[in-house]
């Protein structure tokens, strides 16, 4: 194996815990985040200001659209904060978001610096501060798996088959201590357990409340889309509530009730991943089938706002 020689004492634990370093991934996320969001309003207001026609229609899609940006930064965004590095006398477990990792000991070979690796190193899609993350392929078919947030403080842990991209906030601190529980010897033997987002999606889909939310809710977001885009068509204009004197608001373009399906879909897909992380814990998981089977009674609200008002 090829680690570094420690630089001074570590304290003889059974684990150690080590969180990945955050401050810049955090701040370029958070600011990402605003941009795309500003951007996303800013189509949405241009959409309500036009009139049916092409432009309408184009305004709208992008709207929709820079939703998956927004929600591909939030996620790295929490996946960034709940992540951890820790080290057992078993094992070598890894968590970023929705994605855990446990390596063996006995399947670690070594631990190394970007610039001690013997091959070259490709970056994962869409590097950035704060997520390095994703799966790439090397020249000698090698498979590397980035859980990283920062180049600077990158570690590859080799495994028999994979290699894996961490970034504890103190890499030198990280290897000290693996080589501390090496001393100490391993306490059991444990399998090699690897738990993707896809995962947990399918397990949640297992349970019967889930499922019964999700094609419900389904169908209640076509219901609700169907009524809008077809009264859209029937008029112009509609009337929302009154004023503190009782006057009728002034009327608005119809078109902008298109905002109920896609406010609606918001809603339905924050509770449906909430509910999927509230079900890898089994005491939260009563608390998942409560949020899923809220989502049907939301969306028919949203429907019934929508017969309502036009």
């Amino acid at each position: 194996m090829n680690f570094v020689q420690p630089s001074k004492p570590i304290p003889e634990k059974n684990e150690y815990i080590f969180s990945p370093s955050r401050t810049a991934g955090l701040v370029l996320l958070f600011l990402l985040a605003f941009v795309l969001i500003a951007i996303n309003s800013a189509f949405f207001y241009l959409f309500s200001r036009q009139q049916p026609g092409p432009l309408f229609f184009l305004t709208f899609i992008l709207s929709v659209g820079f939703l998956i940006p927004v929600e591909i930064v939030l996620y790295r965004i929490y996946g960034l904060i709940v992540s951890r590095y820790q080290i057992t006398r078993s094992a070598i477990q890894l968590q970023w978001g929705l994605r855990s990792e446990t390596i063996p000991l006995s399947e670690v070979n070594w631990i190394r610096r970007p610039e001690e690796m013997t091959i070259e190193v490709p970056w994962p899609p869409l590097p950035m501060p704060g997520a390095y993350i994703g799966s790439v392929q090397t020249a000698d078919h090698n498979t590397i798996d980035f859980m990283a947030s920062n180049v600077k403080k990158m570690l590859f842990v080799g495994t028999t088959d994979q290699i894996y991209g961490i970034s504890p906030a103190d890499p030198e601190q990280f290897i000290q201590s693996f080589e501390r529980i090496l001393q100490m010897g391993t306490l059991s033997d444990v399998e090699r357990l690897t738990i993707r987002p896809t995962d947990w999606i399918t397990a949640s889909y297992g349970n019967r409340t889930a499922r019964y939310s999700l094609f419900l809710s389904l169908i209640l977001l076509m219901l609700l889309s169907l009524w809008i885009g077809f009264r859209i068509t029937a008029t112009e204009t509609v009337q929302l509530g009154f004023t503190a004197a009782g006057t009728p608001n002034e009327p608005i373009p119809a078109r902008n009730i298109l905002i109920l399906p896609v406010l609606a879909a918001v809603f339905w897909l924050a509770n449906l991943v909430l509910g999927i992380q509230f079900y890898k814990s089994q005491s939260l998981r009563k608390c998942a089938e409560i949020l899923w089977a809220a989502s049907p009674v939301i969306l028919l609200s949203f429907l019934i706002a929508g017969f309502l008002i036009i």
